[in-house]
């Protein structure tokens, strides 16, 4: 499968050794080039379509598809994934076999893009940002910037619940 329908071209930097200073085409590169993320998202298109996904009209990082009984979504951010089915282990494994994607921290929802997910006793699925709250106050008093009694908020945050229930 071809990602780039240009040649990229690079000038050999020192540590090239003999070669510094030469143009040299690259090959393979997810991370490092201004395009890198819009090439990611043009080939794994291409896979969601081969799969029977659609983009939603809502965004282009909503992927759907219909099965007989169910939806099924998959939400893509860069190379970061949520995958919404009743059996997520057959997308997952498609993806690997026969698209040859590695995969990393498959499972269950627990964190992505800066929520934190879990499931209520009902079943329910709920996601808050309470994970990123508590690094983002941890960033703070590591900076000695702030203390609790200078952002008068620790006993406010400690109680606070900031949470979206998806589903019913």
């Amino acid at each position: 499968m071809t990602i780039l329908n240009t040649e990229v071209y690079v000038i050999a930097g020192d540590e090239f050794g003999d070669q510094a200073g030469h143009s040299l085409i690259v090959v393979k590169a997810l991370y490092g080039l201004q395009s890198s993320g819009m090439r990611w998202l043009e080939c794994f298109s291409v896979v969601l379509h081969e799969l029977g996904f659609i983009p939603s009209k809502a965004g282009n990082n909503i992927w759907m598809r219909s099965r007989s009984n169910h939806c099924e979504y998959i939400e893509c951010y860069v190379d970061a994934l949520a995958i919404v089915s009743q059996n997520p282990q057959e997308i997952i494994d498609k993806f690997e076999n026969p698209f040859n994607f590695k995969l990393k921290g498959t499972g269950p929802i627990a964190y992505h893009l800066g929520a934190n997910f879990e499931r209520g006793q009902e079943g329910i699925l709920c996601m808050s940002s309470s994970k990123y709250i508590d690094r983002m106050i941890a960033s703070l008093y590591q900076s000695g910037r702030y203390s609790e009694q200078s952002m008068g908020i620790s006993s406010c945050l400690a109680h606070a619940q900031c949470t979206l229930v998806l589903g019913g």
